[in-house]
């Protein structure tokens, strides 16, 4: 045991998928990017399974802004 409780080992298995349509890869100006990940602790002392989605959405409104949507759920 360490200081902040007991220690595991795992061996997860990581699977994601990712599409990306944005304009501009530092800054959109519009566009979308989607990403979803799994991953699953398929051997070791602890047994678990974690789902994550992102997206987000770009959408101009002048040359100079641009409205950007960000949602992340795990």
């Amino acid at each position: 045991r360490n200081q902040f409780g007991a220690t595991s080992n795992t061996l997860p298995l990581t699977v994601g998928w990712v599409r990306d349509s944005r304009r501009g890869a530092l800054v959109p100006t519009t566009g979308r990017y989607q990403r979803f990940n799994t991953e699953v602790a398929v051997a070791g002392d602890a047994r678990y399974f974690k789902a994550n989605y992102q997206f987000q959405q770009y959408i101009p409104l002048t040359k100079k802004y641009t409205l950007a949507f960000n949602t992340e759920l795990g």
